[in-house]
């Protein structure tokens, strides 16, 4: 999703609601459980073979030269 469509889903809802990010909680049952989001911010991300997916780390440099990739600019909300 880019920043343009995730205005375009909100403008349209109601500003007083509060903003969440479920994820698999990974427990036993499946559970979906969610996290209120509390900051938005750019920044680098690089993908993690070991996760399978994009990693937001530490040390975007290293984490650069382990993995061979180039960083991926993106907004995270967390």
């Amino acid at each position: 999703m880019k920043v343009s469509e995730l205005i375009e889903q909100l403008k349209n809802m109601d500003q007083d609601l509060p903003v969440y990010a479920s994820y698999d909680s990974g427990d036993y049952w499946g559970s979906v459980v969610a996290n209120e989001i509390c900051d938005v911010e750019e920044i680098e991300l690089v993908y993690s073979e070991y996760h399978q997916k994009m990693e937001v780390p530490e040390d975007i440099e290293d984490a650069c030269a382990a993995e061979d990739k180039e960083p991926v600019a993106a907004i995270v909300l967390s």
